[in-house]
């Protein structure tokens, strides 16, 4: 079953706290699963990188949002289509 919306907000605020550091020092993006395992994360420590799969493309857009607009992530690139999978990382 995947995580609701709120799960994984949940889970990427835990995240962010367990590796420290600002929001701002974070970025977030989304894409789809054809693109999933060509993402490039320009200075990114690669131990805070994570995924998350959402339910749907309206959830991982509203993730996204939610991180941009609130908490002051910074946007990473997004590729493909209707896109469910939600990446966070942590810039070195």
């Amino acid at each position: 079953m995947l995580d609701t919306r709120s799960e994984i907000i949940t889970s990427i605020h835990k995240h962010v706290k367990t590796f420290g550091s600002d929001y701002t020092d974070w970025h977030i993006g989304i894409c789809d699963e054809e693109h999933s395992d060509v993402l490039n994360f320009p200075k990114a420590d690669p131990a805070t990188i994570v995924f998350h799969m959402a339910p749907s493309p309206k959830d991982a857009e509203a993730i996204l949002a939610c991180f941009i607009f609130v908490y002051g992530m910074r946007r990473a690139v997004s590729l493909g289509g209707p896109a469910t999978i939600v990446c966070a990382y942590k810039t070195a």
